[in-house]
Protein backbone atom coordinates (compact mmCIF):
# COMPACT_ATOMS: atom_id res chain seq x y z
CA UNK A 1 0.00 0.00 0.00
CA UNK A 2 2.68 2.26 1.04
CA UNK A 3 4.57 1.74 -2.52
CA UNK A 4 1.36 2.51 -4.74
CA UNK A 5 0.87 6.07 -2.29
CA UNK A 6 4.22 7.09 -3.14
CA UNK A 7 4.22 6.01 -7.12
CA UNK A 8 0.99 7.19 -6.94
CA UNK A 9 2.17 10.53 -5.84
CA UNK A 10 5.15 10.98 -7.52
CA UNK A 11 4.08 9.36 -11.24
CA UNK A 12 0.74 10.05 -10.83
CA UNK A 13 0.99 13.82 -12.04
CA UNK A 14 3.46 12.17 -15.12
CA UNK A 15 0.73 10.17 -16.13
CA UNK A 16 -2.16 12.34 -16.36
CA UNK A 17 0.31 15.34 -18.41
CA UNK A 18 2.69 12.77 -20.34
CA UNK A 19 3.22 11.76 -23.12
CA UNK A 20 5.83 8.74 -24.80
CA UNK A 21 9.44 9.18 -24.94
CA UNK A 22 12.11 8.47 -27.50
CA UNK A 23 11.60 4.59 -29.58
CA UNK A 24 8.15 4.53 -27.61
CA UNK A 25 6.52 5.64 -31.04
CA UNK A 26 8.48 3.59 -33.52
CA UNK A 27 7.70 0.62 -31.52
CA UNK A 28 3.99 1.91 -31.55
CA UNK A 29 3.77 2.96 -34.79
CA UNK A 30 5.03 -0.42 -36.18
CA UNK A 31 2.45 -2.42 -33.82
CA UNK A 32 -0.16 -0.36 -35.64
CA UNK A 33 1.13 -1.20 -38.96
CA UNK A 34 1.51 -4.82 -38.21
CA UNK A 35 -1.80 -5.32 -36.21
CA UNK A 36 -4.39 -5.17 -39.31
CA UNK A 37 -7.97 -5.62 -38.18
CA UNK A 38 -7.58 -7.39 -35.06
CA UNK A 39 -6.18 -6.22 -31.86
CA UNK A 40 -3.12 -8.89 -32.18
CA UNK A 41 -3.14 -9.97 -36.20
CA UNK A 42 0.28 -10.61 -37.29
CA UNK A 43 1.83 -7.98 -34.43
CA UNK A 44 3.44 -10.68 -32.66
CA UNK A 45 5.26 -12.48 -35.63
CA UNK A 46 6.61 -9.38 -37.24
CA UNK A 47 8.03 -8.18 -33.79
CA UNK A 48 10.07 -11.47 -33.85
CA UNK A 49 10.71 -11.63 -37.36
CA UNK A 50 12.50 -8.05 -36.81
CA UNK A 51 14.68 -7.73 -33.99
CA UNK A 52 16.18 -4.45 -35.37
CA UNK A 53 13.01 -3.49 -33.67
CA UNK A 54 12.69 -5.30 -30.34
CA UNK A 55 15.31 -7.90 -30.10
CA UNK A 56 14.50 -9.98 -27.63
CA UNK A 57 11.10 -12.56 -27.54
CA UNK A 58 9.77 -11.49 -23.81
CA UNK A 59 10.17 -7.91 -24.93
CA UNK A 60 8.16 -8.34 -27.93
CA UNK A 61 5.29 -10.21 -25.92
CA UNK A 62 5.46 -7.18 -23.64
CA UNK A 63 5.07 -4.56 -26.03
CA UNK A 64 2.35 -6.24 -27.54
CA UNK A 65 0.31 -7.03 -24.69
CA UNK A 66 0.89 -3.43 -23.79
CA UNK A 67 -0.21 -2.15 -27.38
CA UNK A 68 -3.53 -4.55 -27.17
CA UNK A 69 -4.00 -3.27 -23.46
CA UNK A 70 -3.56 0.31 -23.80
CA UNK A 71 -3.52 1.50 -27.44
CA UNK A 72 -2.72 4.80 -27.85
CA UNK A 73 -3.68 6.20 -24.09
CA UNK A 74 -0.23 7.40 -23.20
CA UNK A 75 -1.52 7.69 -19.53
CA UNK A 76 -2.43 4.24 -19.31
CA UNK A 77 1.10 3.35 -20.39
CA UNK A 78 2.70 5.85 -17.81
CA UNK A 79 0.83 4.35 -15.19
CA UNK A 80 1.58 0.68 -15.80
CA UNK A 81 5.28 2.17 -15.67
CA UNK A 82 5.06 3.40 -12.60
CA UNK A 83 3.31 0.06 -11.00
CA UNK A 84 5.99 -1.63 -12.76
CA UNK A 85 7.83 0.40 -10.36
CA UNK A 86 5.72 -0.92 -7.85
CA UNK A 87 6.48 -4.83 -8.48
CA UNK A 88 10.27 -4.12 -8.95
CA UNK A 89 10.18 -2.25 -5.41
CA UNK A 90 7.92 -5.08 -3.60
CA UNK A 91 10.27 -7.24 -4.92
CA UNK A 92 13.45 -6.19 -3.40
CA UNK A 93 11.38 -5.55 -0.26
CA UNK A 94 10.93 -9.55 -0.22
CA UNK A 95 14.25 -9.94 -1.17
CA UNK A 96 16.07 -7.77 1.44
CA UNK A 97 13.42 -9.59 4.24
CA UNK A 98 14.67 -12.89 3.17
CA UNK A 99 18.29 -11.64 3.81
CA UNK A 100 17.13 -10.97 7.30
CA UNK A 101 17.11 -7.12 6.74
CA UNK A 102 14.96 -4.95 9.36
CA UNK A 103 11.84 -4.55 8.24
CA UNK A 104 12.18 -0.33 7.97
CA UNK A 105 15.84 -0.88 6.46
CA UNK A 106 14.48 -2.94 3.92
CA UNK A 107 11.58 -0.53 3.08
CA UNK A 108 13.82 2.64 3.05
CA UNK A 109 16.25 0.61 0.42
CA UNK A 110 12.66 -0.31 -1.68
CA UNK A 111 11.18 2.96 -1.53
CA UNK A 112 14.65 5.05 -3.03
CA UNK A 113 14.91 2.64 -6.01
CA UNK A 114 10.91 2.90 -6.53
CA UNK A 115 11.58 6.65 -6.57
CA UNK A 116 15.29 7.53 -7.45
CA UNK A 117 14.69 6.71 -11.32
CA UNK A 118 12.16 10.06 -11.69
CA UNK A 119 15.31 12.06 -11.36
CA UNK A 120 16.44 11.19 -14.52
CA UNK A 121 12.63 10.42 -15.79
CA UNK A 122 14.07 6.84 -16.79
CA UNK A 123 10.88 5.08 -15.13
CA UNK A 124 8.80 6.59 -18.17
CA UNK A 125 10.49 6.01 -20.72
CA UNK A 126 8.43 3.05 -21.76
CA UNK A 127 10.75 1.12 -23.60
CA UNK A 128 12.51 0.68 -20.34
CA UNK A 129 9.41 -1.76 -19.41
CA UNK A 130 11.77 -4.94 -20.64
CA UNK A 131 14.65 -3.72 -18.09
CA UNK A 132 11.76 -3.16 -15.09
CA UNK A 133 10.48 -6.68 -15.98
CA UNK A 134 13.85 -8.29 -16.12
CA UNK A 135 15.23 -6.98 -12.93
CA UNK A 136 11.44 -8.23 -11.07
CA UNK A 137 12.36 -11.54 -12.39
CA UNK A 138 15.75 -12.06 -11.18
CA UNK A 139 15.04 -10.45 -7.89
CA UNK A 140 12.39 -12.85 -7.85
CA UNK A 141 14.53 -16.00 -8.89
CA UNK A 142 16.95 -14.78 -6.49
CA UNK A 143 14.07 -15.03 -3.75
CA UNK A 144 12.94 -18.58 -4.74
CA UNK A 145 16.27 -19.42 -4.50
CA UNK A 146 17.03 -18.67 -1.14
CA UNK A 147 13.61 -20.10 -0.10
CA UNK A 148 14.94 -23.54 -2.20
CA UNK A 149 17.79 -23.83 0.15
CA UNK A 150 15.32 -23.73 3.23
CA UNK A 151 13.25 -26.47 1.49
CA UNK A 152 13.72 -30.01 1.70
CA UNK A 153 13.31 -33.08 -0.75
CA UNK A 154 10.69 -32.34 -3.55
CA UNK A 155 9.61 -29.01 -2.16
CA UNK A 156 13.59 -27.75 -3.19
CA UNK A 157 13.82 -28.86 -6.09
CA UNK A 158 10.61 -27.83 -7.68
CA UNK A 159 10.97 -24.07 -5.60
CA UNK A 160 15.34 -24.14 -7.80
CA UNK A 161 12.90 -25.40 -10.56
CA UNK A 162 11.10 -22.37 -10.54
CA UNK A 163 13.97 -20.23 -9.71
CA UNK A 164 15.81 -21.18 -12.77
CA UNK A 165 12.65 -20.45 -14.52
CA UNK A 166 12.34 -16.75 -13.55
CA UNK A 167 16.12 -16.24 -14.35
CA UNK A 168 15.51 -17.39 -18.01
CA UNK A 169 12.31 -15.30 -18.33
CA UNK A 170 14.37 -12.66 -17.35
CA UNK A 171 17.07 -12.97 -19.74
CA UNK A 172 14.83 -13.81 -22.44
CA UNK A 173 13.03 -10.39 -21.69
CA UNK A 174 16.63 -8.40 -21.35
CA UNK A 175 19.87 -9.01 -20.05
CA UNK A 176 20.34 -6.54 -17.67
CA UNK A 177 20.13 -8.42 -14.98
CA UNK A 178 22.50 -11.16 -15.71
CA UNK A 179 25.65 -9.94 -13.82
CA UNK A 180 23.68 -9.41 -10.79
CA UNK A 181 21.92 -13.21 -11.34
CA UNK A 182 25.64 -14.59 -11.68
CA UNK A 183 26.78 -12.87 -8.36
CA UNK A 184 24.07 -14.07 -6.23
CA UNK A 185 25.75 -17.05 -5.68
CA UNK A 186 27.63 -15.19 -3.04
CA UNK A 187 23.91 -14.62 -1.22
CA UNK A 188 23.41 -17.91 -0.86
CA UNK A 189 26.13 -17.71 1.59
CA UNK A 190 23.71 -16.75 3.62
CA UNK A 191 21.58 -20.01 3.77
CA UNK A 192 24.23 -22.25 3.16
CA UNK A 193 27.80 -22.47 4.16
CA UNK A 194 30.63 -22.90 1.72
CA UNK A 195 32.06 -26.96 1.58
CA UNK A 196 35.41 -26.86 3.34
CA UNK A 197 38.10 -28.08 1.20
CA UNK A 198 39.43 -31.41 2.30
CA UNK A 199 43.18 -31.76 3.69
CA UNK A 200 45.12 -34.67 2.59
Amino acid sequence: MGASALAAAVYGPHAVNGGFMLDAWPIRSEYVFASGDGPLGGALEHFLEHPSLVSRPGQAIAFVTMNVLFGPHTGFWLAAMGALGVVTSGCLYLLLRELRFAPVHAAVLSALVLVFPAATSLRLWTATVAAGLAVSLAILGVFVALRAFRGEGIQRLALHGISLALFAASLLVYEIALPAMLASVLLYRACVPWRGKSVV
